[in-house]
């Protein structure tokens, strides 16, 4: 390569290139450090050796006649290695939390996307020994996400419209999660594990509760003092129902199921309103117990009602 070629280059690569000029900086510093100590060739002593820490330069023949030209060789790629040293950060950080497995794969598979397409070629060996391991969890993680998108689908619709149905297509969803699914962090993706077992042991509640009010539908008969005891325990059942965070309706019932749920509501509100009408017995009763004629008619009609009601 002529002079008269290299010159032009290093004044294109010197506005274009900000990276190159400061290698040329960094090595005309060096270049003359070496020459202030007289390690330089020529320059007043025999050739010295490279000074620690400056770049190893490069010479180039100008051609007959015409003086080399030193040109250094380029330095690491700062922000490379800026990315390796982060990701290898994250991979320690990771490994802090061996114990759950996903846990562990999540941050290092995060850690692992800061990275360029390229890094892996700078990466020394214990940064390549965890790009692997990164590596090793991602296939881990697409399968876990899969799982985990099913749970959200399903959760996000019961919480539209809480049915039994609904929760129990929750409880399957779930019941796909592995101990690796379940160790990650679910609640940033607005799954918490605790919810997902009460939800599970609710579904079960409400399948007996709707089963006992199966077996005593039949029995009950609205105004019908025989039946009471049948009333008031099918009166608990569907309070005990409501009580579960699964919504009470007929909605995606058996008709079996849905003739045994409106039995059971019908003989609460049958209940509430006999309970309604002794309370209002009741105070007037207190009202009264200073008037002789008065408490002889609130004790007859608290008495009928009573009479009634067994």
């Amino acid at each position: 390569m002529s002079i008269g070629r290299v010159l032009p280059t290093a004044r294109n690569l010197w506005r274009e290139q900000p990276r190159w000029r400061w290698t040329i900086i960094v090595a005309v510093v060096s270049t003359l450090g070496v020459v202030a100590t007289g390690g330089y060739h020529g320059a007043g002593g025999g050739q010295g050796s490279t000074p620690p820490g400056s770049y190893p330069p490069t010479t180039v023949s100008g051609g007959a006649g015409a003086p080399n030209v030193i040109m250094p060789v380029a330095p690491t790629d700062l922000d490379v290695d800026k990315r390796l040293r982060a990701f290898y950060q994250g991979y320690v950080d990771a490994d802090a939390h061996k114990a759950q497995a996903g846990l562990r794969c999540e941050k290092l598979t995060r850690a692992y996307a800061g990275l360029s397409p390229d890094d892996e070629r700078s990466a020394k060996p214990a940064q390549v020994n965890a790009i692997d391991e990164a590596k090793h969890c991602m296939p881990l993680m697409a399968d876990s996400d899969q799982r985990i998108a099913g749970v959200q689908s399903v959760l996000q619709r019961f919480k539209q419209a809480p049915t039994l149905p609904g929760a129990e297509e929750v409880d399957a969803a779930a019941a796909t999660l592995t101990d690796f699914d379940r160790s990650r962090d679910l609640t940033a993706k607005g799954i918490a594990i605790d919810q997902l077992d009460q939800l599970k042991s609710a579904v079960a509640s409400y399948q007996q509760l709707l089963e006992r009010m199966a077996t005593l539908a039949p029995l009950y008969r609205p105004h019908d003092p025989a039946t009471l005891a049948t009333a008031i325990e099918l009166a608990k059942l569907r309070q005990d129902a409501a009580a579960l965070p699964i919504g009470i309706g007929a909605s995606g019932l058996t008709a079996s199921q849905q003739q045994a749920l409106a039995a059971a509501v019908g003989a609460d509100e049958a209940i509430r309103a006999s309970d309604h009408k002794i309370g209002v017995l009741q105070e007037a009763f207190s009202h009264r117990s200073a008037d002789p004629v008065g408490r002889s008619m609130a004790s007859t009609a608290l008495g009928w009602t009573l009479r009634r009601r067994d």
